[in-house]
């Protein structure tokens, strides 16, 4: 240990240590004690003593996600999907007269879209007017297999509009957009698509939803509104659902921290897309974004096979990159791998109800240093909030060629001489250093913590055993005073 001025060093066996009002640990005299420091990675940092601080309460460490373990089970004996749902509006014409249905490629600028007016009498009214500026068309409300879908905007305009995450002059624009926002998608994998789609068919919008039942849609004219409609319609598609979504699937949610500790949630998507004759299956994987920012929602699609006896036999693990949170999500990302066959947990696909979950994620959001312990090796082990544990220094330990040589200085610390020899420095269990035993006493080989355990129970079993025998005797006293 040194003195607070770092001039004087002294040498002691005891480790008695405690933590000073600045967080730096001391001997019971109040020594600073020696050792290194680490680097912003918890490597240790030899390069000269210095005296060990454990900020305790006041450091704040977070972890970004780099890996997740998603362990379960897939129903193997459920119904294979073959569709998703689908909702129709009503037909758009390029006529008043309602005779050319539009085909989606026409100019919203430039292009006036009629439909008709509900009455059954042959009547049309504007949907779409190019006289109306600066629209807007927001789509909201939408759920998804029960789980709202955030909002998204879409602008009619040639240029990007701040404040939409999408533009373009075309319903076929805006069907892109759709997609893209409600996170249909139609990805050849291993030779299976989920089919989610939006198009204008025979001039109606048609929004197929994925397959597999938890994808299912629920959405209605009041979902999709065109912001400075003035002669067109504030609600120009009056959706029909034609059928509902089915297949065996499964959604869990995933949380992805980032080094700052902030949290990204995705949605993780399984849906039971063959059954072999083997009773092998395949299923679809779909990974989603919940940032409402986000744009487009899916993120990353993948295929698992499982063979008839339940274990994964390909697509073990799935590479997603999340958007870095800040429109226009230009920037790298973070790269992310879900692992589906973790020794921790492994996701399997047996004939049973699907459940899936977490089981593994090396991220951690933000948390505070609260205990710390001393390793074999001398190593200050610092434990945080969030469960991590890093690195906070090291204890340096010394050896002398002549420890008779040492000068005592009193309460167990001693000096150098020269008849002791120079101190040879470095770290446990090396240069023949030995190591740190925490919670024991010197020429010991018990614990004293187990020890006193041990101590208080014999004593409180003394206690009870005299209490016995006291009750005994006297029990006999009284017996012999009534013979007499």
């Amino acid at each position: 240990g040194a003195g607070p001025n770092n001039t004087v060093v002294r040498y002691t066996r005891d480790g008695t240590f405690l933590l000073n009002d600045a967080g730096y640990l001391v001997t019971r005299n109040g020594l600073f004690v020696q050792g290194w420091g680490v680097d912003p990675f918890g490597s240790i940092i030899q390069n000269g003593l210095m005296p060990i601080n454990i900020p305790l309460g006041t450091l704040s460490i977070a972890a970004a996600s780099s890996t997740i373990a998603i362990g379960g089970n897939l129903n193997s004996s459920g119904i294979v999907a073959t569709q998703g749902s689908q909702h129709l509006s009503q037909t758009l014409f390029l006529d008043a007269a309602m005779t050319q249905p539009a085909v989606g490629n026409e100019d919203l600028t430039a292009t006036t879209l009629y439909v008709d007016d509900g009455t059954n009498t042959g009547v049309s009214i504007v949907a779409f007017d190019p006289a109306d500026l600066n629209r807007t068309i927001t789509l909201s409300g939408v759920t998804k297999g029960g789980k709202p879908i955030p909002a998204q905007t879409f602008a009619i305009s040639p240029t990007a509009v701040p404040g939409a995450a999408a533009f373009g002059v075309t319903l076929d624009d805006f069907c892109a957009f759709v997609e893209a926002a409600l996170g249909l998608d139609d990805t050849v994998v291993n030779g299976q698509s989920l089919g989610g789609d939006a198009s204008i068919v025979n001039g109606q919008l048609v929004i197929t939803g994925n397959e597999g039942t938890v994808q299912d849609l629920a959405i209605d004219s009041s979902n999709i509104t065109v912001n400075g409609a003035a002669a067109g319609l504030a609600n120009p598609f009056e959706l029909t659902k034609s059928q509902s979504a089915d297949g065996e699937s499964v959604r869990t949610s995933i949380v992805v921290y980032d080094a700052a500790g902030a949290p990204t949630l995705l949605d993780v998507t399984f849906v039971l897309e063959q059954r072999n004759p083997d009773d092998s299956t395949i299923w679809q994987v779909l990974v989603e974004d919940n940032d409402p920012s986000v744009y487009p929602r899916v993120i990353s699609v993948g295929s698992l096979t499982f063979d008839a006896n339940g274990s994964l036999v390909s697509g073990g693990t799935l590479p997603v990159q999340v958007p870095d949170g800040t429109p226009p999500f230009d920037g790298p990302g973070q790269g992310i791998t879900i692992d589906f066959g973790s020794a921790l947990g492994p996701l399997r696909a047996l004939a049973t109800t699907s459940a899936v979950s977490t089981v593994a994620n090396d991220g951690a959001a933000p948390g505070t240093l609260s205990t710390f312990g001393i390793e074999a090796d001398g190593r200050v082990m610092g434990g945080f909030t969030n469960g991590l544990t890093r690195v906070l220094g090291q204890l340096a330990l010394a050896r002398f060629a002549n420890n008779d040589g040492l000068v005592d200085a009193g309460d167990n610390q001693y000096g150098e001489t020269d008849r002791s020899g120079a101190a040879v420095v470095g770290s446990g269990l090396t240069l023949g250093l030995g190591r740190v035993y925490g919670g024991a006493l010197e020429q010991a080989n018990v614990e004293l913590s187990q020890e006193f355990i041990d101590m208080v129970q014999a004593t409180t079993g003394f206690s009870a055993a005299s209490r016995v025998v006291s009750t005994a005797d006297e029990l006999i006293r009284n017996l012999l005073a009534l013979g007499r």
